[in-house]
């Protein structure tokens, strides 16, 4: 009988993890590499937590699935700009735990972000960073319940909060018993449950890389790796692995994975602050004179007062499941703007309403971001702007930014009134140096498969997120949904086994299920959560 393990790392990135196999420290890994296939995994864009991890288990682009961010805009309320979180429950194509359901076969998926509230699959689900803290349903059926927290209370999310962004240790010890507590958990399913397709993703690493990445010094890795978060949290990964790779099996398919990479980025930038000071985004005169009366004081006073301002999350008491922003915002004199967890721009078309202007605007936009450099280095601060209509494509493109862009390695995406970075204190800083968290998502991911039907390529090849949803389709023998935009990664798969099995199209599915939305007091948890991250 087939089986793979799919095993995420969120924030994982071969330029770690090679240096580190090759000196030893990751044995799992290397064994994998070396015996299999190791290569880079291509993210979404932009490369974001949620936009990733679903596109990867449905193999579909955003434009087919819907979710582009955290958030999006309430289209509930035009009169005010009002955000609304995004879960599983916003998903609108189906995961590969779905369509195995309904050729009977098994999954067990646990931790995968975007997945609450959890499917009611053949197996066993349980959500991830989208639950709402204390959250009694985050896992389906509701009778493994038990079996989670036999060990201790089974642990969802680890708040971050000020006390564990200053210490890598503290950090490390929190998620290594998070992390112990679903590896149990996980090991009991697996003796419970009979199944076909286990999932698991790991989120400890992108955690402690948001906070504690920076300049890797590969020479000195002897002395660092002991005393560095990020560098034991990778070779608890490596141990995770082997443990679970042993449990599962020799016939066994195991493919490791992660939704992006991360990369040390020591400059910030504002693409609102720089949309100001082009005269794009307006804010009220008040604003300015707030900030530059207490530029000279120290940054916990200009933290209150930005907070206050264009950061601020100001809650209408009578909605519950959306939240007000960028309230000092002239939306009447605003044409373009940035809001969410990265670099992109929506048009105001409020205020520019003809076909015309908005593709002169678009035009415009497009052109001085491209060739936007930082003034200090020189270098151009965007890898790539791309319009929307270039990379999303299905019935719910229409609702991404207009323009989506992905910076260039070495910075880091900076919000207004974001307390872990520089506080705005003049109308033109737009790019500044960090001085807080230093890392920063990069497009590579990565991607390591071993089994008895995985070969090592001559040369790598172009591996993209969207591939892993109909390349373990296949490995289980099933047919790949027409409708998926990813392809089977038969590069990787050794000749025989493709003569063996046929490759094989089916019918495409879209999930119908109505939209989740959360209640005020999750949204409030939430919206702390994603701030103490960095994507607010």
């Amino acid at each position: 009988m087939k089986k793979v393990l799919l095993i995420g790392l969120d924030g994982a990135t071969l330029e770690v993890i090679r240096p580190m196999a090759q000196k030893g420290f990751l044995p799992n890994l290397k064994k994998m590499m070396e015996e299999g296939h190791a290569d880079v995994l291509n993210s979404t864009m932009p490369p974001l937590s949620p936009v990733a991890w679903t596109s990867m288990v449905t193999g579909v682009n955003p434009g087919k699935h819907g979710i582009f961010d955290f958030m999006e805009r309430d289209p509930s309320s035009l009169d005010k700009y009002r955000l609304k979180f995004l879960c599983g429950g916003n998903r609108r194509s189906e995961a590969i735990w779905s369509y195995l359901d309904r050729k009977d076969k098994k999954s067990i998926v646990m931790n995968v972000p975007m997945t609450y509230p959890p499917d009611h699959i053949n197996g066993v689900m349980v959500s991830g960073m989208d639950t709402p803290s204390g959250s009694q349903d985050y896992v389906f059926p509701p009778e493994m319940n038990e079996v989670l927290n036999r060990d201790g209370q089974y642990i969802v999310e680890i708040p971050i909060d000020k006390e564990l962004k200053k210490n890598p240790g503290l950090l490390y010890s929190r998620y290594l018993k998070a992390d112990d507590r679903m590896v149990g958990a996980a090991l009991r399913l697996m003796e419970l449950v009979s199944w076909d397709f286990f999932m698991i993703v790991f989120t400890s690493l992108d955690r402690s890389q948001h906070l504690f990445t920076r300049q890797w010094n590969w020479e000195h890795i002897d002395a660092e790796r002991d005393k560095d978060a990020v560098l034991k949290i990778y070779r608890e990964m490596d141990r995770y692995i082997g443990t679970l790779m042993e449990k599962a099996g020799p016939d066994v398919t195991t493919i490791i994975v992660s939704d992006h990479g991360f990369g040390y980025a020591p400059r910030s930038f504002s693409l609102n602050q720089w949309l100001i000071s082009k005269r794009y985004m307006v804010v009220n005169e008040g604003f300015w004179q707030k900030i530059d009366s207490k530029s000279s004081k120290i940054a916990g006073i200009a933290h209150r007062i930005t907070s206050k301002l264009l950061g601020e999350l100001v809650r209408d008491e009578k909605k519950e499941t959306s939240m007000g922003i960028m309230t000092n915002v002239d939306w009447s004199k605003t044409s373009a703007y940035s809001e969410g967890g990265a670099p992109k721009i929506i048009i105001n078309r409020n205020i520019i309403k003809g076909d015309d202007d908005y593709a002169t605007l678009m035009d415009q936009l497009v052109k001085e971001l491209k060739e936007l450099k930082d003034p200090d280095s020189g270098e151009n601060v965007f890898r790539r702007v791309e319009r929307k209509e270039n990379i999303y494509k299905g019935p719910s493109a229409a609702k991404a930014a207009d323009i989506i862009t992905e910076l260039n390695r070495g910075y880091v995406f900076k919000h207004f009134g974001l307390e872990n970075y520089e506080f705005i204190t003049k109308r033109k800083d737009f790019i500044e140096e960090v001085k807080g968290p230093s890392g920063e998502h990069l497009a590579e991911g990565i991607l390591i498969a071993s089994g008895r039907e995985i070969k090592k390529p001559k040369t790598p090849g172009q591996c993209e997120i969207i591939d892993i949803a109909p390349t373990v389709l296949y490995l289980l023998g099933q047919e790949i949904p027409s409708g998926m935009d990813g392809r089977v990664l038969d590069f990787m798969l050794k000749d025989e086994f493709i003569a063996q099995n046929p490759l094989k199209l089916g019918e495409d599915k879209v999930s119908t299920s109505g939209q989740y939305a959360h209640t005020e007091e999750e949204e409030k948890e939430i919206a702390a959560r994603l701030t103490n991250l960095g994507y607010m």
